[in-house]
């Protein structure tokens, strides 16, 4: 199973969901992009310090924009704001049925960037949490 963690820069939220994702479930395929990422760009700072924090590895992240061959390979694929899945279905039809929220009450995972450790640290908790519900939800027979 393959799943897609997207933000806006791809630079924080969702190279850390990939980051906490692979934590979590070491087997599972997980890959980060952004829709307004530019290409190449490091994992922020503040991101890393956070997941670092919290004892879960820091992937050699670089920063790439979501492309049609990304939507297509991933069997889930979440995201951090609901403008972010909407923007996702508007472009591609074929993601309905496996694009959502990271938090599945729809809520969104706010940017942390360029704020504080602490700012940082709440966006990395709330990850978690929500993470730990799609892989329950992931992981349950059909």
């Amino acid at each position: 199973m393959t799943v897609m963690t997207v933000c806006s820069g791809n630079i924080c939220r969702s190279p850390m969901a990939m980051a906490i994702l692979r934590y979590l479930r070491p087997s599972l395929k997980v890959f980060s992009r952004g829709l307004v990422a530019g290409k190449g760009c490091p994992m922020s700072s503040g991101a890393e310090i956070a997941l670092r924090r919290a004892g879960i590895p820091v992937p050699n992240h670089r920063s790439a924009p979501l492309k049609a061959d990304d939507v297509r390979r991933a069997h889930y694929i979440l995201c951090s704001t609901a403008e972010h899945r909407d923007a996702i279905l508007a472009k591609y039809s074929f993601a309905f049925g496996k694009t959502y929220t990271i938090k599945p009450d729809g809520e969104p995972v706010e940017d942390p960037y360029p704020l504080t450790p602490d700012v940082y640290a709440k966006c990395r908790d709330e990850l978690i949490e929500a993470l730990r519900i799609w892989m329950r939800l992931i992981e349950r027979p059909s």
